[in-house]
């Protein structure tokens, strides 16, 4: 090809020169003509002409080797013009800017090269040499529409969106029919962040061009930029050829990620909640199996694979969402951090708090800090640490969690607005001070923050959950109702109302709450643990108590002795009704020899709002003969804070054993009144008359009480106070212990310290020391003492049991004892 000569100044040039410029043109039309010029004379020219317009047609090779031959030894502003312009339709701007630079000092300017140069630059990101260029271009052609719409790209690429918009604004208003202005501004505002915006120059791009598919492919990604991923599908689907097989597929997991992300928000039908999340599930797995086999669609497959987690997590496939973890874990994939969400979710729910808490670490260490989602990782990292007992580091969050600004300060909002994290920080706080026993403290929390917003049903809720956490549940009641009125369907609301149906022994209400909130929401462990509850409520239930002394000196209560007593309920019946029967012995030596009394009794128990009624007929046999014995028993709720009992025995089984053993029965009236402030404060008074048959009238009161001086998460220390006197009008004439007058004083401590928990399963210790004086007539005043120590475990929410040993030392008629003693109690619902 060197040795094609050409005169550079035949017509035919000039024409392929005005044909090359024309194909540069933003308009179709105008390269048709160039083409169709360009046609009309290459069947009259050969050599060199021949070579462009190969080149025109695709073929760029051979023009490129002559002219890049050419340029090393010729200075022709024909050759390196032509140079620059191939180089451009080739695509290689490096060898365009190259050529340029190389040729600039001779090039006359020319409008056609130097866009064809301000484009190269602009692809190799050149922007301050691109922008210059453009203005060369504009100052010889200034309404050059390509120039034009090609500076505000560059402005647009090169950081100064704002300006590119402007610019974008000002030539869309003077040609609002423009395509290619339109196609700019989209352009302008997508670099600027505004998908909508650009979204919308797109469609009007669109109806002007609606044929063009180019404009269509345009119109296609800003739906896919602004989240519109069905409709951008929807037209790749009736365009074929649009998009690639891989741009497709992009598309059609976009969708799926969409129905996962809106499954997750409340829907207007509640049976419709998992709607989305099924559809999610059920195209994933349409599209999985038509992926399977293409090589090309592995990538995509995993993509959507992992979107497919957050459809099984809003489904409540959560042993699903962990086998897909699994499966990840093995084929060396690192999940992004929001399908580790659902897989921590997920080990929650299923109760593996310590691989959730490690999880949700991994979580906000990598996270951003200022992202929306910081705040809820952190209080998911809690909860994880609360329920997995590593309450030091729980606690280490709450001050981080709980100091939010109240309101968010943006430019072009001076007042600011409310920060919702503010909100959830403080609830969380409260929460977690709850937690941590100190409901006194929780409450003045939860009082300040529904008083500032008392439409407020998260609030509301809040405190009435507090309430019914400090034994008021009326007023919990009361609250949940307002919080109803404002928001009659809200499912937190129904279930505290549930639990406090329960607390007052509405037991209609109490099945009414758990039978809906488990339709509602049968998923939710919130629902779950209501309807659990309810289940527990209408078990059977069996209740073992048995205790047994050892007394070395012991002359007045007799030594070796031991009780077993045991009771069975039966399940609600008619939701207040129980019946029961039970089994009992004890046995004790005496003085006068061993006693024994075997008993067996029955009855039934009425249990409603304010009152329970237990009515019981027994038959003891202690040695002589079987004798049948009556009990009637109550107790009376007058509000949250005071309650009443009392009981009625004819042939008592609480008689001493020393006394029946000597066939001397009683007969017995206890009645008792207790205020109970809150959980820290109780004081009682009780006062039992007791006729013995032997003629002895017995009559025995006390006050205790209960203030609480010590909280913590784990340790509970309570101060204790029981003051006691008896009188007894027959003094020390029967079988058994009967002064004539006798007092005590007894203060003491108890010490409750948490173990172990974990859900329902438990394990506690207790321990309680008394020490004060004891008083009887006759005798003097003498020094009493009293420790004990115990543990109680509960296995599950159906098995709890526990035991206590104990020792007290006290004067008896002058002569001081001791006894041991081992207390054990069961509880079983089945």
């Amino acid at each position: 090809m060197a040795n094609v000569i050409v005169n550079p100044n035949s017509p035919l040039l000039r024409l392929r020169r005005k044909a090359h410029a024309l194909v540069f043109t933003a308009h179709p039309l105008c390269l048709c003509m160039a083409l169709a010029c360009s046609s009309t004379v290459a069947a009259q020219t050969s050599g060199y002409d021949q070579l462009v317009i190969g080149a025109r047609d695709g073929d760029f090779t051979p023009a490129l080797n002559f002219l890049r031959d050419a340029n090393k030894t010729q200075r022709s502003q024909l050759y390196a013009s032509d140079h620059i312009l191939i180089a451009g339709w080739a695509g290689l701007d490096k060898e365009v800017v190259s050529q340029y630079e190389d040729s600039r000092t001779f090039l006359k300017p020319n409008a056609d090269v130097l866009a064809t140069v301000a484009r190269a630059y602009r692809n190799l990101q050149q922007w301050p040499q691109a922008l210059a260029t453009y203005t060369q271009v504009l100052q010889l052609r200034p309404s050059d529409n390509g120039a034009l719409v090609g500076r505000v790209m560059t402005l647009a690429d090169s950081g100064k969106q704002a300006e590119a918009a402007r610019q974008a604004q000002s030539l869309v208003a003077k040609q609002p029919k423009n395509v290619e202005r339109r196609l700019a501004l989209a352009y302008a505002y997508t670099r600027n962040q505004q998908p909508y915006s650009a979204l919308q120059e797109m469609a009007e791009a669109r109806r002007l061009a609606p044929k063009n598919n180019s404009v269509k492919r345009e119109y296609l990604l800003a739906l896919q930029r602004a989240g519109l991923n069905s409709k951008a599908l929807k037209l790749a689907e009736q365009t074929p050829g649009l998009i690639n097989d891989h741009e497709l597929r992009t598309l059609q997991r976009s969708r799926v990620a969409d129905y996962v992300r809106m499954s997750d928000l409340p829907t207007a039908k509640e049976n419709e909640r998992f709607k989305l999340a099924d559809k999610a599930l059920s195209e994933a797995g349409k599209l999985l199996a038509a992926w399977a086999p293409i090589a090309q669609a592995k990538e995509d497959a995993k993509a959507l694979r992992i979107d497919r987690i957050g459809a099984l997590y809003s489904r409540s496939y959560m042993q699903q969402v962990l086998d897909e973890y699994a499966y990840f874990n093995a084929q060396g994939v690192q999940l992004p951090n929001y399908a580790l969400r659902w897989v921590a979710g997920a080990q929650l729910y299923l109760r593996q708090p310590e691989k959730a808490a490690t999880l949700y670490r991994q979580i906000v260490d990598a996270g951003d800090r200022k992202s929306p989602a910081h705040l809820s990782d952190l209080q998911a990292l809690y909860y994880a640490l609360e329920e997995s007992q590593q309450d030091a580091e729980a606690a280490q969050l709450i001050p981080i969690i709980a100091e939010q600004p109240k309101r968010l300060y943006q430019k072009g909002l001076p007042g600011g607005k409310n920060n919702p994290d503010w909100l959830s920080g403080k609830v969380m706080e409260v929460n977690a001070t709850q937690s941590s026993n100190d409901l006194a403290g929780a409450e003045a929390k939860a009082q300040d923050l529904a008083n500032s917003a008392p439409g407020n049903t998260e609030l509301r809720t809040l405190r009435a959950d507090i309430y019914s956490a400090r034994g008021w549940p009326r007023r919990s009641e009361t609250e949940l109702k307002e919080a109803e009125n404002i928001s009659p369907r809200s499912l937190d609301v129904e279930l505290s109302q549930g639990y406090t149906a329960q607390a007052l022994q509405e037991w209609r209400q109490f099945e009414l709450y758990a039978d809906d909130v488990i339709t509602r929401n049968p998923q939710g462990l919130a629902a779950q643990r209501l309807d659990r509850a309810r289940q527990l409520h209408n078990m059977a239930e069996l209740r073992i108590s048995s205790n047994g002394g050892v007394s070395p000196d012991n002359t007045a209560t007799g030594t070796g002795d031991f009780g077993i007593d045991t009771v069975l309920y039966s399940s609600p019946i008619d939701y207040n009704w129980r019946v029961f029967g039970g089994l009992g012995y004890s046995q004790g030596e005496f003085q006068e020899g061993k006693g024994r009394n075997r008993y067996q009794r029955a009855g039934v128990e009425w249990r409603s709002r304010n009152h329970s009624v237990e009515a019981e007929i027994n038959n003891q046999n202690y040695g002589h003969g079987n004798k049948q014995g009556l009990r009637l028993s109550a107790s009376h709720d007058l509000n949250d804070y005071w309650q009443y009992g009392w009981s009625m025995d004819w042939l008592s089984r609480e008689t001493p054993l020393r006394a029946l053993n000597s066939d001397v029965t009683s007969d017995s009236f206890s009645g008792y009144l207790m205020w109970r402030q809150n959980e820290s404060r109780m004081w009682r008074v009780s006062l039992s008359p007791q006729r013995f048959d032997d003629g002895n009238n017995r009559i025995s009161g006390s006050i205790s009480g209960q203030e609480r001086v010590y909280t913590s998460p784990k340790l509970i220390a309570d101060a204790l106070l029981d003051i006691s006197a008896s009188h007894n009008s027959q003094p020390g004439e029967g079988p058994y212990f009967s002064p004539d007058n006798d007092f005590s004083f007894m203060p003491g401590l108890r010490l409750s310290h948490s173990l172990y928990e974990r859900y329902e399963r438990t394990w506690s210790q207790q321990a309680q020391f008394g020490l004060g004086s004891y008083n009887q007539r006759d005798y003097g005043t003498d020094p009493i003492g009293f420790i004990s120590y115990g543990q109680r475990v509960s296995l599950d929410d159906q098995l709890n049991f526990g035991a206590t040993v104990s020792a007290l030392s006290r004067p008896y008629d002058g002569e001081r004892e001791t006894e041991y003693r081992l207390v054990f109690d069961l509880s079983y619902r089945f």
